[in-house]
């Protein structure tokens, strides 16, 4: 697990927290557990990572393309 992994799985485990507070405060009583939680926020958080890094690699068939070689460099210095 990388440490972006750990701090993903946390702010959701927050989130998720935060969440029940708010139900437990309409109704009156937390029907989530905090393990199942912490689990479903680190499964998430690793789901997240691994379509973010599939996602990075690949390139915007939109985005501009630049070509060049060393010698266009050496032209500039000119």
């Amino acid at each position: 697990m990388t440490p972006q992994e750990r701090d993903m799985a946390i702010r959701i485990f927050v989130e998720f927290v935060a969440r029940d507070v708010a139900k437990i405060e309409n109704v009156g009583q937390s029907s989530s557990d905090p393990e199942e939680l912490a689990n479903l926020s680190f499964k998430l958080a690793g789901a997240f990572q691994k379509v973010d890094s599939k996602l990075s690699g690949e390139r915007d068939p939109n985005a501009p393309k630049f070509e060049f070689e060393a010698g266009d460099i050496a032209a500039w210095n000119k």
